[in-house]
């Protein structure tokens, strides 16, 4: 895993940035208890579902931050692994990636989605998770089972009631049960 004060962290392409900086200075931040950095973090390394260099460094940091964290940091941490999963995953973005897996970070990356893997697994397991967020992290295990087209409706069902069809465009309604 790359190191959270390496220099090589500012070679790193990232999405708003330009380099790595500001997802290290990130991490630590969410490290160190500021959740309100996950949002930022999110667009730095997957921003409008375009993943960058930097996200492959900051997902085995992510996941070290989910097995320590809060309920809530867990669940922040793996939507963050799972957006950037899904995003390489799914065909309507597969060009939108600017950058593949450096060399140095691929068995990290490749360690880590398996571990987050088995977290998200956990979570989802202890049936005591809000709606949002039982979507969000079925959305997770979703993506990192290699399922990026359903991780990206249960992302999306997330945020809103209505899911739409993604052939026509038709909203698709669902009741709680």
């Amino acid at each position: 895993m790359l190191e959270i004060k390496s220099k090589l962290w500012e070679k790193l392409h990232s999405s708003i940035s330009g380099n790595g900086l500001m997802s290290m200075n990130l991490l630590n931040d969410i490290a160190g208890g500021d959740e309100s950095a996950f949002d930022e973090l999110l667009n730095q390394v997957c921003h409008q579902f375009k993943v960058e260099e930097v996200a492959y460094a900051a997902v085995p940091h992510l996941v070290e931050i989910a097995k320590n964290g809060s309920r809530n940091v867990k669940i922040e941490s793996l939507r963050i692994v799972g957006y950037v999963a899904a995003s390489i995953g799914n065909d309507s973005f597969a060009s939108n990636h600017s950058n593949k897996i450096p060399e140095h970070l691929k068995d990290f990356y490749n360690k880590a989605i398996k571990s987050a893997l088995q977290l998200a697994t956990e979570l989802i397991n202890e049936k005591i998770l809000e709606k949002r967020n039982s979507l969000e992290v079925m959305g997770v295990i979703s993506a990192l089972s290699g399922h990026a087209n359903f991780a990206m409706i249960a992302f999306m069902a997330g945020y809103d009631s209505k899911i739409e069809c993604p052939e026509c465009g038709e909203y698709i309604e669902y009741k709680n049960r």
